[in-house]
């Protein structure tokens, strides 16, 4: 293979709107590597790739850009967040976007033939393919003001947009679908492949390009083999047949005329678009996580705590595999630590346990499941809890409360 030269490239920053937390153990760009956006599109790509939907590649984490795709036609992709609140890309914002990919292009050589953009959120005044939903066509004013850049007539033609609003989602479902496993299975797989996504591209912050190492389709696949052969779905499965815990779903919405009257809110309420952002509240709930690993929020009835708690994990769902607890006693505890042990929850594949309105479900179990969690790197906790019921829980003072 050629010899590259590397081209400037910032550092992997904060991004607040896409790694909004971090474990407390870990520092620096480390931090949070679970939790970041780009990690869960990297991983989404190498699953695309896998099964065929992609042209075979190698997927370079922190290669040329964001992700390199070195095969035949060789890509960058780089790979924005954005928060909902914020709403649709700007046609400005995607135009700077394009441009940088650009110059980091022409500083690479040899030269990308394919350059992607990956975004969260829509670019306002863009639709997509009728046969590939997720890419958008660059056309228009942002077309025209992309066309007075340099090098425009060469490079546009090789530049395309991606918009990946559930790139975790998207990814579980295609491993599931292809393989005929199930879903909780293939949450496992992608789990994984994010753990190898997140040291790889700690590894090539560190290397020269022609060093950089990458995720093949063979690893891919080897990584989702290791996986399903190891893990046991009956044990994965208990907690949620006992009627402990369940997967929480914040793709279907759920159109509720009844919404506005007083309801307790629910992640489909998200979906359905029904639930107002609070950006200061979830900013700071968000932090109690990156520093405790459990945030508490405490109100009156009505205050809208469930909507909150709702709209925090929803933010962090790119990659913690979040579990909502029904109910809670002492005897549940063993059978959500095996669920623990059996996902391999670690700081770069987090795993999350969510429960509404404690004090009514389980507070002094709260606390066992709590103090149990903090005895496991990787595991988040959040709930929320009336005023009047939160002297009831134990172990209280483990949990940033909000």
């Amino acid at each position: 293979m050629a010899k590259k030269t590397k081209s400037p490239k910032p550092r992997r920053d904060p991004k607040p709107s896409s790694k909004p937390a971090k474990a407390a153990s870990r520092a620096g760009s480390n931090a949070g590597r679970g939790f970041r956006y780009q990690d869960a599109v990297s991983a989404w790509l190498a699953v695309e790739i896998w099964a065929g939907q992609r042209a075979p590649a190698i997927v370079i984490p922190e290669g040329g850009d964001d992700v390199e795709l070195r095969g035949d036609a060789e890509s960058f992709v780089q790979i924005k967040s954005r928060r909902e609140h914020l709403g649709d890309y700007t046609e400005g914002e995607t135009v700077g976007y394009i441009e940088d990919l650009w110059k980091r292009s022409l500083g690479s050589a040899p030269r990308p033939e394919r350059l992607e953009l990956v975004l969260e959120r829509e670019v306002a005044g863009l639709v997509p393919f009728e046969d590939q939903p997720a890419v958008r066509s660059i056309k228009g004013s942002i077309s025209a003001r992309l066309s007075k850049l340099s090098e425009a007539s060469d490079l546009l033609p090789r530049t395309s947009i991606t918009v990946a609003t559930s790139p975790q989602e998207w990814a579980i479902s295609l491993i599931a679908n292809r393989l005929g496993c199930a879903p909780i299975a293939a949450q496992m797989c992608f789990a994984d492949l994010l753990v190898r996504v997140g040291s790889l591209a700690d590894a090539n912050g560190r290397l020269s390009p022609e060093s950089y190492r990458g995720l093949s389709i063979s690893d891919t696949e080897t990584s989702i083999r290791d996986v399903l052969a190891a893990i046991d779905v009956d044990a994965i499965e208990q907690a949620l047949r006992e009627g402990v815990c369940e997967p929480v779903d914040f793709l279907t919405p759920l159109n509720d005329p009844n919404f506005y009257l007083g309801v307790d809110v629910e992640p489909g309420h998200l979906a359905a678009g029904l639930v107002s952002e609070r950006p200061q509240s979830r900013s700071a709930l968000v932090e109690g996580i990156e520093q405790r690993r459990a945030a508490l929020i405490v109100g009156p009835s009505g205050a809208g705590k469930s909507a909150l708690m709702w709209e925090v994990a929803n933010t962090l769902s790119h990659t913690v595999r979040w579990f909502r607890i029904r109910r809670l006693s002492a005897a549940d505890i063993p059978s959500l630590r095996q669920l623990v042990r059996t996902f391999r929850a670690s700081e770069d594949s987090p795993l999350g346990f969510v429960m509404d309105d404690i004090g009514r479900n389980g507070p002094e179990s709260w606390g066992a499941l709590l103090k149990e969690a903090m005895s496991v790197p990787g595991v988040v906790l959040l709930g929320s809890v009336r005023e009047e019921d939160v002297t009831l829980i134990a172990e209280r003072a483990r949990a940033a409360e909000i």
